[in-house]
């Protein structure tokens, strides 16, 4: 980024542009939120069931499933009441094949 800037002739520095990248002058910007926040009101389908199925239809699993990928989402969103470090794990699959 320093480089493009000089190149259009503003004399700066990697420090300039860190110094610009974290000050309050940069808009803040979460891909994910940005993502969820421009998809259409939710028509009450379950997507997210049909995709644990696709590795196990265990009922455990579908349901511990289904409840990590929503926290997961509501953690990435902002939600309170979530805990930063509410979803610092993740299913681990195994399988013989």
């Amino acid at each position: 980024m320093s480089m493009a800037v000089i190149r259009a002739g503003i004399p700066c520095s990697d420090h300039d542009v860190k110094r610009y990248l974290e000050s309050n002058e940069m808009a803040l910007y979460h891909p994910f939120v940005a993502y969820m926040s421009s998809l259409p009101q939710w028509d009450g389908i379950d997507r997210v069931s049909p995709l644990a199925q696709r590795v196990s239809s265990l009922d455990l699993w579908v349901r511990g499933f289904h409840r990590w990928m929503l926290g997961m989402a509501a953690q990435w969103m902002g939600k309170t009441g979530v805990g930063q470090w509410a979803n610092s794990v993740a299913p681990i699959l195994v399988s013989s094949r």
